[in-house]
C-alpha cells in the first residue's frame, strides 16, 4: 500500500466517523482523487470560507431532513423554487426574524412563476375564495347607498355615508354616528362549512369624533349562529346575542381588545373570553386602525392582528385557543359581521373597507393574502 492508498483509506474510516469532516475536506478542496476518475468538486477555499461552507451545508442537510411535505412538492427545479418562496413570503408577518423587504416581493415571484409555468395560480392560493375583499362602492358600482354591491345587510339604521371635503370623499359603512345610546350591526353569509373552516378577516376602521374626553362603546368582529341570522344582535350596548364568536375593540373605560365566545343555548350572553390584549383601538382624527382575524394552521388557534396608529401594519398582538368546528354547527349558516355601539359618550363607528376570505380546512396561514 503506497501512501495515497494509506492516506484515503484514513480519511474513508475518518468519514465514517465524523461526516463533517468530508464536508470540510470538499470546502478546501483537499478531497483528493485519482486524476483518471471524473469529479465535481467547488473551488478551494480558504480557511474562514470553508468554515462558512461547513455551515451552510450541515445546516441545508438538517433541514433537508427536517423538510415536512410542501404544497410546492409536485413542482420541480425552478418553479418549485419560486413557488416556495412565493407561499414563504406570504406567510411573513408570522415570522419575525424575516426582513419586512422581503414581504414584499409577491407581486414579482407571483409573475415569474406565472411566466415559468404557464400557470395562473400558485398551489398555497388553491381553493381560497374572497367573498368579499375591498373598499366601498364594490367594483362596478358607483353609488355610496343601499349595500353598495357588497352584499351586507344593512340593519336598524347602518348605511353607507360619504365623508371627507369636497375634494376628497370617500364611502364608508357607518355603523354609528357620533350620537348617543345606539347599537347597531351588519351581517352576511359568511360560506363557511365542514370543508371550508380556514379563513382569514381584515377590517380597515375608524372610530372617531370630533368631540373631546371620554369615548364610547367600541366595534367588533363577530361571526354567529344566532336564530336571527342577518338580523342579529350588535353585541356591545348589553345587546344579547347566541352562539357568537366576537373580537370586540373597546374604547370605554377599559380599552382593550377582547376574544369572546357566547353560548349557543337560551341563556344567551353566558360570556367566556379566550384571551384578551389591553391598549386603545380608538383611532381619532383621520388615522386608519387595521384589525386582522385569521383561523387557518389547523392547530386550533385564532391570531389577532392590529394597529391603530395609522402605520396599518400587520402586528400579532394575540393568540387564542379556538376550535371552530367544535363551537359551530357546519350544517348550517353561519354569519359575520361588525357591530358598534354608542352610549353617554360617543364616536362614528365606520367601516372603510374589510376583506373576507375562506379557504379549504387545514389551509396554511401563508394560503392568505399578506
Amino acid at each position: 500500500m503506497n501512501f495515497r492508498q494509506a492516506a484515503s483509506l484514513f480519511f474513508l474510516v475518518l468519514c465514517s466517523w465524523h461526516p463533517q469532516a468530508f464536508l470540510l475536506a470538499e470546502a478546501t478542496g483537499e478531497n483528493h482523487q485519482d486524476d483518471s476518475h471524473e469529479h465535481n468538486l467547488a473551488p478551494p477555499l480558504d480557511g474562514n470560507q470553508a468554515k462558512h461552507y461547513l455551515r451552510r451545508q450541515v445546516k441545508n442537510q438538517k433541514k433537508s431532513d427536517d423538510d415536512e411535505p410542501s404544497v410546492c412538492d409536485s413542482l420541480e427545479g425552478s418553479a418549485r423554487g419560486l413557488c416556495q418562496s412565493f407561499c414563504i413570503a406570504k406567510n411573513c408577518p408570522h415570522d419575525e426574524k424575516k426582513q419586512e423587504g422581503s414581504c414584499k416581493e409577491l407581486s414579482g415571484l407571483e409573475a415569474n412563476f406565472q411566466k415559468t409555468t404557464g400557470l395562473e395560480t400558485l398551489p398555497c392560493e388553491e381553493g381560497i375564495h374572497d367573498i368579499y375583499c375591498g373598499s366601498f362602492p364594490a367594483s362596478g358600482q358607483t353609488e355610496c347607498s343601499g349595500d353598495a354591491g357588497t352584499g351586507v345587510n344593512l340593519n336598524g339604521g347602518v348605511s353607507f355615508v360619504e365623508i371627507g371635503t369636497d375634494d376628497n370623499q370617500q364611502c364608508v359603512l357607518r355603523l354609528t354616528p357620533a350620537a348617543e345610546d345606539i347599537k347597531r350591526a351588519t351581517y352576511m353569509v359568511s360560506n363557511l362549512a365542514s370543508s371550508t373552516t380556514a379563513f382569514s378577516m381584515e377590517l380597515g376602521y375608524q372610530i372617531h369624533s370630533s368631540e373631546e374626553g371620554s369615548h364610547a362603546h367600541g366595534m367588533a368582529f363577530v361571526l354567529h349562529q344566532d336564530p336571527r341570522g342577518v338580523n342579529g344582535g350588535a353585541h356591545l350596548g348589553n345587546e344579547k346575542i347566541r352562539g357568537a364568536l366576537v373580537v370586540v375593540m373597546r374604547t370605554y373605560q377599559r380599552k382593550a381588545i377582547d376574544v369572546l365566545l357566547y353560548s349557543t343555548s337560551e341563556a344567551a350572553g353566558r360570556e367566556t373570553k379566550l384571551g384578551t390584549i389591553e391598549g386603545d383601538p380608538r383611532t381619532g382624527g383621520t388615522a386608519i386602525g387595521r384589525l386582522w382575524v385569521e383561523y387557518c394552521d389547523g392547530d386550533d388557534q385564532l391570531r389577532i392582528y392590529h394597529d391603530a396608529s395609522g402605520a396599518q401594519e400587520k402586528k400579532l398582538v394575540l393568540t387564542a385557543p379556538f376550535d371552530l368546528s367544535s363551537f359551530f354547527d357546519l350544517d348550517n349558516e353561519i354569519y359575520m359581521g361588525f357591530t358598534a355601539a354608542t352610549g353617554q359618550y360617543k364616536d362614528n363607528h365606520d367601516v372603510l373597507d374589510f376583506c373576507w376570505k375562506i379557504g379549504p380546512t387545514g389551509a396554511s396561514c401563508s394560503a392568505f393574502a399578506v
